[in-house]
This record gives C-alpha cells, structure tokens and sequence, in this order.
C-alpha cells in the first residue's frame, strides 16, 4: 500500500459512522418485514422459527448475519476507498467529493431488469405460487388480505435489511481485506468485486431456495439455486451496490420487491377473468 494510497482511505471514524448507518438501515429492515415473513410463512404451513441463541442466533439469524457484516464492513472498509453510501455522505457528511449519483433512474432499470427474469421464471415453473408453497391448498381470502395488508412492510423491509446483510456485508469486505493484501489497483477492485458479487448471489438464492421461496422443477438444491431468479437478482443488486452504492441498491430491491408481486397477481386476475 502506497502512501497515497494510504492517505485516500477514509478515517476509522467516518468508516464506523458509515457502517452505522447501513446498520441501522438492516434492523429497521428487519423489524418491518418481520410481520410480513411471518405471514408468508404460516400461509405456507412452516411452524414458526426457533428461538437462538449464542454462536447459533449468530450463523443461522438475520440479525446474526447483520452483525457479522457490520464488524467485517467495520474492519475493512476503509482500505477499499470504497463510496458505499453516496447519497447518505454528502446530505448528511456534507462532503463535497462524494459523488451526485442518479438514484431512481438506475433502481428502475435494475427493477425491470428482475422484472424479467422473475417472469420468466414463473413460466417455466422455477418460482412457485403462494398456492404450491402452501401444499397446493390455496391461502384464505383472509390469509390474502392479511398478506396484502403486510406486503409494503415486507418489500420495503426486505430492501433495508437484505442490501447490508449480502451487499454490503459480502461485497465492501472483500474489496477492502483484497487491497489491504495486494494494493488498491483497478485489477484487485475489480477482481475481489467481482468473485465477491457471485459469491453473494449464490447465497442469496440458497436462501430463498432453502425457505421454499423458490422450487426448481429442474433439478435438486444446487440447480434449484443457480437458476433462482434472486441468484440473478442478487448479481444485478451487487453491480448496483458496487456502481451507484447503497441507497440505489436498496432501492432497487425495494422497487423489484413490489413491481414482481404486483404483476404476477394482475396476470393471475388477467387469466382468471379470461
């Protein structure tokens, strides 16, 4: 690491008031969507989660994982010279050289994008309905509206607490403990981003295959997870989150979380009524 190089970095203390930030962003998340999950689930006939504690409410919670991600954002931040809260540094830090990024423009075409494959997907069975995850017994008109009701806690949630947890906690890390090691040049930023953002996908689809969001009619757990439209998803929102940071990524989440709903469900209406 060179000395200008050195000089570049972000303060310990600003990186902490970053990393901060996307924290709290991920427990608010959490806490929004958490009726919303609860929901789905029961809709899907899953017994509620056990309660953890110690090393396993660390591995296997969310917010064991947020944790996790915001001590390793903490400690290697600031050696990738990364700008992962643009938009956050220069309304609320007041610095000047933080980039005037477009933020909705980028979010609605990554949205869309998803908006894609999250079609394509539920034409050739990848994703199922609320009606196949719940045993083939269709929810309750009661058990609809609930859900609707939720739904805004849950795409907004899911946009806030998922974003630090796989983006920022994945990906900033990796960039930072790969300069820390070999020097910040465009080669090992580009390389660390780049087997941290498929690494970061993957787990992000394995997630959602494992709790039955997603159902492979292809295959078992391994294919089920590499054809996942959030394994693609999670690559979109990992270029998203390197290119235009951490607010553009959440809210493309958020933006893709509501569109995909909304228009399987007019679909469905569309081919009911015809």
């Amino acid at each position: 690491m060179t000395n200008s190089e050195a000089e570049a970095r972000p303060s310990f203390r600003r990186s902490a008031i970053l990393v901060a930030f996307i924290a709290v962003a991920g427990l608010i998340g959490l806490w929004l969507k958490a009726p919303f999950g609860d929901a789905l689930m029961a809709i899907a006939g899953k017994p509620p989660k056990p309660d953890h504690v110690g090393l396993d409410w660390l591995l296997n919670t969310q917010y064991g994982w947020l944790l996790m991600a915001a001590l390793a954002g903490l400690a290697f931040h600031r050696f990738s010279g990364e700008r992962i809260a643009p938009v956050f540094e220069r309304l609320v830090l007041r610095d000047e050289t933080a980039p005037r990024q477009r933020i909705w423009l980028p979010a609605l075409l990554g949205a869309l994008a998803l908006l894609a494959f999250f079609l394509i997907s539920a034409f050739t069975g990848q994703a199922p309905s609320l009606g196949k995850m719940a045993g083939g017994h269709p929810p309750t008109p009661e058990q609809m509206r609930h859900l609707m009701l939720l739904w805004p806690l849950g795409f907004v949630g899911a946009g806030l607490s998922e974003e630090p947890i796989y983006r920022f906690g994945i990906i900033t890390p990796a960039i930072g403990l790969a300069c820390l090691a070999f020097g910040r040049d465009r080669r090992v930023v580009t390389t660390a981003f780049w087997v941290a953002n498929i690494a970061q996908a993957l787990l992000f689809g394995y997630g959602h295959v494992a709790d039955g969001v997603v159902a492979s009619a292809h295959g078992g757990l391994l294919l089920a997870t590499l054809l996942a439209p959030q394994t693609w998803g999670g690559l979109v929102f990992g270029y998203i989150y390197k290119r235009w940071g951490f607010e553009t990524a959440a809210l493309s989440h958020m933006m893709t979380d509501f569109l995909v709903p909304a228009v399987l469900l007019l679909m469905t209406f569309a081919h009911h009524a015809g």
